[in-house]
């Protein structure tokens, strides 16, 4: 590259860093590189959840399908690929082979990914409220959900999902205060990259169109161009964003959408000591495994930011995008299973609304900064104890209420321990363990340690096993015999053991 070239390469990278940060005050910057630096230092600790190399595999068959028209892209069909592709694509301009650097360069990407839409949930509620504090807040409530930081890493489905959710959320907020062109196009391309991921991404689109026409009345001549404009573009983003809908995009995309809404997942989730299949599950299950499973002070802001206390049109918009998909899956008995992570996506109007909570109190700002400080630094404390397996966490209340929370709750529904377990085994041995699980996690798992640490591990059948590995998972237990020689106890509570065969 030419002395020229470089320059301008660098300026425009700067100018992009200008533009990305733009009205992200000082201290707030500080704030996000930190958080992203504590992010990349904690990467390299967590594992690989049972279905990641199979997302992997989703981006494999479409960049065969897209370069050379490969029709394996029909077994992964009703998975949108655009975070997968792209990461695979980067595999192979980098030359990564070995399954170690690929996987920690797919946690790198995602979690930058993800990091990256705090900068919409400040911009948000600073644009709500003016204040600095109030969108610090709100964003720090989004970034430090035990659960969900975890997944950020990992979870290229349910996380970037939410991600993308957040960047479309706030192109509509510049869009409703200017009515710009530009900021629309946006949210209409975002919700339509979304609905890759997920088919019920155009939930975003067809309830905020709704809610702008019940609460700001548009001229029909305005509401119609708008709603041509916006059906075009969602469906265009989604179709070049899903290469399977390429081959046929009426008929596929109506097998997607049908899929989708009943989508054949036969097993079930251990909830409150109940087990309950995906297709049947009761109407309290996405309410409670959202309250069970958040921060207790975080659900008490929620809870305020809830109350209808002079809400303006916006607010009263994030209200509904809440509240409507909640109930569309209470009514519709739609198939939920492994907590709550499908509904992750409505975590950013949360966190817009524990804003909207703190601002209740911006006369007393003692009392706010206080109340700031110490929910933020709870919520820190618990991403840090229970590093690396923070998706088991269960607010402070659960533990105290129900002792033994892995025979009444799913817990490590993924199997990420068996890596923390794995580490721990062959700690200071020269030789290698023979191990056995039932499942495909401890070879998942594998595939992140190094080869020096790999090849002390023999997968072996249960009766040559030295060391015989249960992620405890739903209410059936295996039952190996012999001695319990570790056990994985993030949160206090048991979410693997390991036994000694005798």
């Amino acid at each position: 590259m030419s002395a020229h070239g470089s320059i301008h390469g660098r300026y425009a990278i700067s100018n992009g860093l200008k533009a990305y940060f733009q009205g992200v005050h000082a201290p707030a910057r500080v704030a996000f590189w930190c958080y992203v630096l504590f992010g990349l230092w904690l990467l390299p600790d967590f594992g690989v959840p049972l279905d990641e190399l199979t997302q992997r595999g989703i981006g494999i068959v479409n960049n065969q399908f897209i370069s050379r028209g490969d029709m394996n892209i029909l077994e992964h069909r009703y998975y949108g690929p655009i975070f997968e592709t792209g990461s695979f694509w980067l595999e192979q301009v980098f030359g990564i082979r070995d399954a170690r650097s690929y996987l920690l360069l797919r946690h790198f990407l995602l979690f930058l990914i993800c990091s990256s839409s705090l900068i919409a949930i400040y911009r948000v509620v600073f644009g709500m409220y003016g204040s600095v504090l109030t969108a610090f807040f709100a964003a720090g409530i989004y970034a430090l959900h035990p659960r969900i930081f975890a997944d950020n890493f990992y979870n290229s489905k349910d996380s970037l999902f939410m991600a993308l959710f957040a960047w479309a959320l706030w192109h509509l907020f510049v869009w409703l205060k200017d009515s710009g062109m530009r900021s629309f196009v946006g949210f209409c391309v975002l919700s339509g990259i979304m609905s890759t991921l997920r088919i019920q991404g155009l939930y975003l689109p067809v309830l905020a169109g709704l809610s702008w026409l019940f609460l700001y009345r548009p001229d029909w001549k305005v509401a119609f161009r708008f709603g041509l404009w916006g059906i075009g573009i969602t469906l265009l983003s989604l179709l070049a964003f899903y290469p399977y809908l390429w081959l046929n995009p009426i008929e596929n995309f109506r097998e997607v959408l049908f899929t989708a809404s009943r989508f054949p997942w036969p097993w079930g989730t251990l909830t409150d000591g109940v087990y309950l299949w995906s297709k049947h599950t009761p109407w309290w299950y996405l309410p409670l495994w959202m309250l069970a499973t958040t921060p207790a002070l975080f659900v008490l802001f929620l809870v305020a930011g809830l109350i209808p206390l002079r809400f303006t049109k916006w607010q009263w918009m994030l209200w509904l995008l809440l509240l409507i998909p909640v109930l569309l899956a209470i009514f519709m008995h739609a198939p939920m299973y492994d907590g709550w992570r499908h509904y992750y996506f409505l975590w950013p109007i949360c966190a817009i609304l524990t804003g909207a909570a703190l601002h209740l109190v911006h006369s007393l700002k003692t009392l706010q900064q206080s109340l700031a400080a110490l929910t933020l630094a709870i919520a820190l404390f618990h991403v840090v104890r229970g590093h690396p397996l923070q998706m088991c966490f269960f607010n402070e209340i659960y533990p105290s209420r129900q002792k033994q929370l892995h025979e009444r709750w799913e817990l490590d529904y993924w199997g990420l321990g068996y890596r923390s377990a794995l580490e721990k085994m062959i700690e200071g041995r020269s030789d290698s363990i023979r191990v056995y699980a039932w499942d495909d996690g401890i070879w998942n798992n594998m595939q992140i340690m190094t080869l020096e640490q790999r090849r002390k591990i023999l997968l072996v059948p249960r009766d040559s096993a030295e060391f015989l590995i249960e992620n405890i998972r739903g209410p059936k237990r295996q039952g190996y015999p012999g001695t319990i020689v570790y056990s994985l106890q993030p949160y206090g509570d048991t979410t693997l053991v390991v036994f000694k065969q005798p």
